[in-house]
């Protein structure tokens, strides 16, 4: 049996439809399948919901640019997940919709409507950038106001508040493929501040998040630091503890 997962990038959602990108296939190892045991397992902090889906569209430009974050994110998530997760990953590609609303019903509509469109099991990663100051925002919509403002702006856009902090979040959505079964949901959290953009401009807003007890922003550090700190690191900590919690239950 077969688990697709689809992380999503930085907060892709808006009214529009466009291709999503950072697919994984994740080929279960062995005879075990954790997610047979899904619906019986439950742990502490993780949430289960259902909330309809729908569907999408984009340019060969976007799908190029795209691809290559895709392959970056993708590296990064498996270099997380290490040699003992139990499954194996391969990229692909698929269609989904933008959406709007809150980071949870974002990430359960895109898990949904993937888990329809592969007929299967699929794990769907979404994240937000949140400045305290503003509320919230710009959350989920962080792509949006990346693409305009570049880190600079965002940075810019706190120069009339005093507090600078903000928090970086990542949710994995996970679904069997069955519809009548709910929508696990994984998340991390990573709290810092909104600096001026320092060090390599290669991965989206990590030049102007500091995370807090370290001098360095994202992109100034190293790979293997940002790793264990990261709010994806974080969720997918909580999706392996996952794995192993079900995989054992399937063992009774």
């Amino acid at each position: 049996m077969t688990l697709t997962a689809l992380p999503v990038g930085q907060g892709s959602v808006r009214s529009t439809h466009i291709v999503a990108y950072n697919l994984l296939l994740l080929q279960f190892q062995g005879t075990q399948n954790p997610l047979q045991t899904l619906s019986s397992v439950r742990h502490a902090g993780y949430t289960q919901i259902c909330i309809p889906a729908k569907h999408s569209y984009t340019s060969n430009k976007c799908l190029r640019k795209k691809e290559r974050k895709r392959k970056k994110i993708v590296g990064r998530v498996i270099q997380i997940l290490g040699d003992n997760f139990p499954c194996t990953l391969e990229a692909q590609k698929i269609d989904l919709p933008e959406y709007q609303g809150e980071p949870d019903e974002i990430s359960i509509q895109k898990c949904q409507e993937a888990a329809r469109q592969v007929q299967g099991p699929v794990l769907v990663e979404d994240t937000c950038l949140c400045f305290n100051a503003l509320g919230g925002l710009p959350g989920p919509y962080i792509k949006w106001f990346l693409q305009k403002l570049k880190p600079e702006g965002l940075h810019q856009l706190l120069a009339g508040f005093e507090d600078k902090s903000a928090y970086a979040l990542c949710t994995f959505a996970l679904s069997t493929g069955d519809p009548s079964q709910p929508v696990l949901l994984f998340r991390g959290q990573t709290s810092g501040q909104i600096v001026m953009p320092r060090g390599s401009r290669d991965f989206g807003w990590d030049p102007c998040f500091q995370p807090d007890g370290y001098e360095q922003t994202y992109a100034e550090m190293p790979k293997s630091e940002k790793n264990t700190i990261s709010h994806r690191f974080r969720a997918l900590h909580k999706l392996q503890e996952y794995f192993s919690v079900a995989a054992g239950a399937g063992d009774h």
